[in-house]
């Protein structure tokens, strides 16, 4: 494992992997929450709701999200997005970004090309798993 933290910034797409995959195999998202305090934020739970085509799916994400810790967007943040602007390559990045790094939480995604300058990390989830 790298890193020396308890908590962690999961991005859509490792939720959207829980919702996806096959039960039986497990999750890379139960495996982090045996080990880490989970959050996401208002922008990635937004996504997976905006996903929800039925109301059945949308209470499987309710039940999910319930499960995670959701960090709000402070309008303090919107004035770290210029500094973050040259390191990602759009504004849910930056938003994402500034996130992270307020509450020093490493991001984990599979796509690591989009977070690489953050401070704080970032990991896929087999990175984590030692």
């Amino acid at each position: 494992m790298s890193g020396n933290f308890t908590g962690i910034l999961l991005e859509t797409d490792v939720i959207v992997q829980h919702l996806t995959v096959d039960k039986s195999t497990g999750s890379d998202l139960e495996f982090l929450m045996t080990k880490y305090t989970c959050f996401t934020t208002v922008i990635n739970s937004s996504e997976i709701y905006f996903g929800c085509k039925k109301q059945e799916e949308k209470e499987i994400a309710d039940k999910l999200l319930r499960s995670l810790k959701v960090l709000g967007i402070n309008s303090r943040y919107s004035l770290d997005v210029f500094s973050a602007r040259d390191r990602v390559e759009n504004i849910r990045n930056a938003l994402i970004f500034v996130l992270a790094e307020k509450n020093s939480l490493p991001v984990v995604t599979y796509e690591v090309d989009k977070f690489n300058n953050i401070k704080t990390g970032v990991f896929t989830p087999d990175e984590l798993r030692g």
